[in-house]
């Protein structure tokens, strides 16, 4: 016969058990309502310093609300497993609520293009110093003024980026820019099919490991002492042709230029195919794919073409509008 003391001190079986998922959803929880409510009553006392007419409560209550709804962005994450059913009906989000701006490189692309023809690796450096470069510089530029978060490169039909001119682009995009997702396109049978995804500084790490004298010329050039402008390309890319001209066999840049297939052998896993079919409004499962997703915009192709990008957060923001309206 069995001891009741002992059964009695037997652990509680598993299904009696929270899931750790939801402890930590709970756990956030309580840390938002915390910091929602610590800055509302600091606001509160101090908002009479700064203006007597902040005094009514309901202005500390709404930069309490301002500044933590941000922070319920993230939670869509671990909430979407547990998301039984989204009726559709009531919750439904359009592609052009959530779309947003991205700026695309297919003009970038046939500028580098002539830099990569019949010339080796150090004559290829050279001319990417003297004039080449500043054309990243200068789309960079303009993609730091006006703040954008994606840039879609354009491999065209595989003769303009090759790893060196890409590494540049994602060195500058991860350290000078507020982007936070490079999508890439290609001309197959139609122009802009969608390639796949990564992150700048995934994109950066990987070329770097597979071509060290990358990071070697960065690092040689001291980048990050400059401002972004000419004389940054031209620093990168003389010391670059530097490291090319002690090398004993510098690959030709004819023989590295990037098509989607050798894109991906050579940065995977760091890319991704993130992308849901064009319609008129999100499926239930494609707010389980977006919200779901490690990436904070996923691609919308018609026919394999880009035709958009959607973003993560502005889609969880929707949802939970209309789920407390």
């Amino acid at each position: 016969m069995s001891d009741p003391k002992s059964n009695a001190s037997k652990t509680p079986e598993k299904k009696d058990r929270i899931p750790l998922g939801i402890l930590r959803l709970i756990g956030y929880g309580y840390l938002v309502v915390f910091l929602f409510f610590a800055v509302f009553f600091l606001f509160l006392a101090e908002a009479r310093k700064l203006d007597p007419g902040l005094e009514n409560p309901r202005w500390p209550l709404l930069m309490a609300g301002i500044l933590v709804l941000p922070l319920f962005l993230p939670a869509f994450k671990y909430v979407a497993p547990y998301i039984k059913s989204i009726k559709v009906s009531e919750v439904e989000v359009s592609f052009i609520q959530a779309e947003v701006a991205s700026y695309s490189l297919a003009t970038l692309t046939g500028q580098l293009k002539a830099s990569t023809e019949e010339v080796s690796a150090p004559e290829y450096a050279k001319n990417m110093a003297i004039s080449y470069s500043r054309f990243i510089v200068e789309t960079l530029q303009e993609v730091k003024r006006k703040r954008d978060e994606v840039l879609v490169v354009d491999l065209g039909t595989g003769a303009a980026w090759i790893p060196p001119n890409l590494y540049f682009l994602a060195l500058l995009a991860a350290d000078r820019t507020s982007v936070r997702q490079i999508a890439f396109v290609e001309t197959r049978h139609e122009d802009g099919v969608f390639v796949g995804m990564c992150f700048p500084d995934d994109l950066r790490k990987a070329l770097a490991q597979k071509f060290p004298v990358l990071q070697e010329a960065a690092e040689q050039s001291n980048y990050q002492q400059l401002p972004l402008d000419y004389p940054l390309g031209n620093a990168y890319f003389q010391a670059l042709q530097i490291l090319y001209g002690t090398a004993s066999a510098p690959v030709s840049p004819r023989e590295s230029w990037l098509t989607s297939s050798s894109l991906f052998r050579l940065i995977e896993p760091n890319i991704r195919r993130q992308k849901i079919e064009s319609k008129e409004s999100l499926t239930e499962a494609d707010y389980r794919q977006i919200l779901g997703s490690n990436y904070p915009y996923t691609a919308v192709v018609k026919d394999e073409e880009l035709e958009s990008l959607i973003s993560r957060d502005k889609v969880a923001l929707l949802v939970a509008r209309k789920l407390i309206a």
